[in-house]
């Protein structure tokens, strides 16, 4: 089975060769040339990124993509969004520790850290919305970073994350979050076991799950 041009090789472990012809014709001459093009192999690594500092990453939890094809990691271990080009350029960051607005992680008496943020994901408005698990609440930006509106608590109402424990510990949630085309959002909240389901601003609809 041959591959065409920009498809990957039907065995995942070989190369693929693409072939195209050409034929021009004249009063007194007939010309065809082939030309071959290898295409990677499925799976072919192709670019990396981090580290510690802007541009670098520490313990990331999520990744996910916009319209435009930036990509936006949740760089959890130093509580904040990273934003890349394609190529993995450094474009911005934005969030801090703490239970503040475009804040991520919350914090315990000790001074503690939840690894956070837990999810990221974008609408087709170019907003982002980041599950902040230590903080049990979903916060919504927009493609620079700015602070738009947040919803959650601890609990398991609706509209709350992490269920809870005799003791009063609460599950580290939402553990993530996706959109699709009309712009809801979905939350996946382990502490409850469910899934619950909010338009764009965060009014709730459904949810469905238990253990």
């Amino acid at each position: 089975m041959e591959a065409g041009p920009g498809t990957c090789n039907p065995d995942p472990c070989g190369g693929a060769t693409a072939t195209s012809s050409t034929s021009t014709t004249t009063t007194s001459t007939s010309t065809t040339s082939t030309t071959s093009t290898t295409v990677p192999p499925c799976g072919t690594f192709l670019l990396k990124w981090g580290g510690p500092v802007d541009g670098e990453l520490y313990y990331p939890l999520a990744v996910a993509t916009d319209g435009s094809g930036n990509v936006y990691v949740a760089d959890s271990r130093f509580s904040r969004i990273q934003k890349f080009d394609a190529n993995g350029t450094f474009l911005t960051a934005w969030g801090s520790p703490g239970s503040g607005n475009g804040q991520f992680g919350g914090g315990s008496p000790n001074g503690a850290y939840a690894y956070d943020p837990s999810g990221v994901a974008t609408d087709g408005s170019g907003n982002v919305y980041v599950a902040d698990a230590g903080n049990h609440r979903i916060q919504k930006f927009d493609a620079n970073g700015t602070f738009l509106t947040a919803w959650g608590s601890p609990g398991s109402g609706n509209g709350q994350f992490g269920g809870g424990s005799p003791n009063g510990a609460y599950a580290y949630d939402p553990s993530g979050v996706a959109t699709d085309g009309s712009g809801n959002v979905y939350v996946a909240d382990a502490g409850n076991h469910r899934i619950q389901k909010f338009d764009a601003n965060g009014t709730f609809l459904t949810a469905w799950g238990s253990p």
